[in-house]
């Protein structure tokens, strides 16, 4: 229970304490040809490593070391609160939803199958449907976390995006909704 890696191994012991399942009786490493030997001692190595990763981020490690480099994604760092960090990029916020093709979106930054991510060779992806006021938009990333590391990213996303993304989830088209009172009473008690 908790665990996302359990390994048998009919050629070892359980002398480690790693809880890994092994035979009763131990098979002779010598039955194994050349190449299997390798495997053998190749997952021995991964089994090794996927202790230490263990021990070091608490999380299972999934993949086979060597074989598969560690897994690598770059993030910023979060030493203390409140840290900040700035990203710059090209791809400015839409202010508009593109138009559709055949019910499937041209924009968002997606590229059609063999085609370029930008429409009449604009160098920004539907340049004539973003903000247009900086060729750059610039993000603070504010550390709220240090573990597990949280960042806020104020003005990520654009009112026309954040209603696109509305959309894809629900299926529905949001529309900003209004308060009506009959009778032309306020609501609040008073006398």
């Amino acid at each position: 229970p908790g665990r996302s890696l359990y390994a048998y191994d009919p050629y070892g012991n359980d002398e480690t304490g790693r809880g890994e399942i092994h035979a009763a009786r131990p098979r002779d490493l010598g039955e194994l040809n050349g190449m299997e030997t390798l495997n053998y001692r190749m997952q021995r190595r991964n089994l090794n490593f996927a202790v230490r990763y263990h021990m070091e981020t608490g999380r299972d490690w999934l993949g086979l070391h060597p074989l598969r480099e560690r897994p690598t994604h770059f993030m910023w760092t979060a030493e203390k609160f409140g840290q900040r960090h700035w990203a710059t990029t090209r791809e400015t916020h839409f202010l508009e939803t593109p138009p559709t093709d055949g019910g499937r979106e041209e924009s968002w930054g997606q590229s059609a199958v063999g085609g370029s991510r930008t429409d009449d060779g604009e160098s920004t992806p539907l340049a004539r449907y973003r903000d247009s006021s900086s060729p750059y938009l610039n993000m603070t990333l504010t550390v709220l976390s240090c573990e597990p590391r949280v960042f806020e990213i104020r003005n990520f996303l654009s009112d026309a995006e954040v209603e696109h993304v509305l959309e894809l989830a629900t299926g529905e088209t949001m529309t900003r909704s209004s308060t009506f009172v009959s009778g032309g009473g306020g609501g609040g008690g008073g006398g």
